[in-house]
């Protein structure tokens, strides 16, 4: 507690007036911190347990700065006191710490944040507790580049260790699981919104190229049916044709038939009437004879 009274006590040529905190807000502020202060996997595997609940240097320097910020802002009086109202009580510490966390997360290179959240939230969180992770491992996996990862540690976002020549980061605190989780939870919705949308279109397009493929069935179908109409009309019209060409045949041999039975009846009838002028002719020598012969018979007579 002295670590955040003492200093804010101080008078001095400083910007903001000194200031205080009554009991309840420095129990309050201690006990929010050491809340989000749970060890992590590896502190525990290693047997550290008397380091349960302490609370490092930086996170009294981040809610204090912030504090005192506000303070100059409202433009308090000196001698003011802090109390856990000032501050919003544990969840406005809790808020203090997210927004330090969204201020890293907004320097880092805009290319590459969403890998560095990626690596926060997926790689350094586990069932909720934070592990540390060798930083070859954390480029490979997650694309992440050393200066981000050199960029988080100077913000003590990150913390690390050197261990048998290799580097290895951790998120600074237990503080900042929950930020890390529920920032990164909008990433995970908005992909989640882009696959779906993404299952949306496609399924869209194969409704798509389902119907036009009905279509085209439905065309190829109408076109057969009318190709096999035609076809039978074809094939009626070829019967027609051929009934058509039978029966000009028989009238062709039908009036060739009567041609010949004309000619034929020509004949007949020229051969009847030279025939009659023959016989015209013999009747009319005949009765001329007659006469003649009846005259002689008369002279004959006289």
């Amino acid at each position: 507690s002295e670590a955040i009274s003492k200093p804010a006590a101080m008078a001095g040529n400083f910007v903001s007036p000194n200031f205080g905190f009554n009991t309840v807000a420095l129990d309050g502020i201690l006990g929010a911190l050491r809340q989000g202060n749970a060890l992590s996997e590896q502190e525990q595997d290693s047997g550290l347990t008397d380091h349960s609940g302490e609370i490092a240097a930086f996170q009294l320097q981040l809610v204090c700065r912030q504090l005192e910020d506000k303070i100059i802002q409202q433009q308090q009086p000196a001698g003011f006191q802090v109390t856990p109202d000032f501050y919003g009580g544990t969840e406005g510490i809790r808020q203090i710490i997210e927004d330090f966390y969204h201020q890293v997360i907004e320097k880092t290179n805009p290319e590459e944040r969403d890998a560095v959240e990626k690596l926060l939230a997926r790689g350094l969180i586990r069932n909720g507790r934070r592990i540390m992770m060798e930083a070859s491992a954390m480029r490979e996996e997650y694309g992440v580049s050393q200066a981000a990862l050199e960029l988080l540690h100077e913000e003590r976002l990150l913390k690390r260790e050197a261990r048998k020549g290799e580097l290895y980061y951790e998120i600074s605190h237990d503080t900042l699981i929950t930020p890390v989780l529920q920032r990164f939870k909008r990433i995970e919705e908005a992909e989640k919104a882009s696959e779906a949308e993404r299952l949306r279109q496609r399924a869209a397009e194969e409704k798509q190229r389902a119907d036009e493929a009905e279509r085209l069935s439905k065309e190829a179908v109408a076109a057969q049916k009318i190709a096999e109409e035609e076809k039978r009309n074809a094939q009626k019209m070829t019967f027609f044709a051929i009934g058509l060409a039978g029966l000009a045949s028989l009238a062709s041999l039908g009036a060739g038939y009567m041609y010949d039975q004309s000619e034929k009846e020509k004949e007949i009838a020229e051969q009847a009437r030279n025939n009659a002028m023959k016989s015209d002719s013999i009747r009319f020598l005949a009765q001329k004879d007659a006469e003649a012969k009846a005259l002689a018979a008369h002279l004959s007579d006289s």
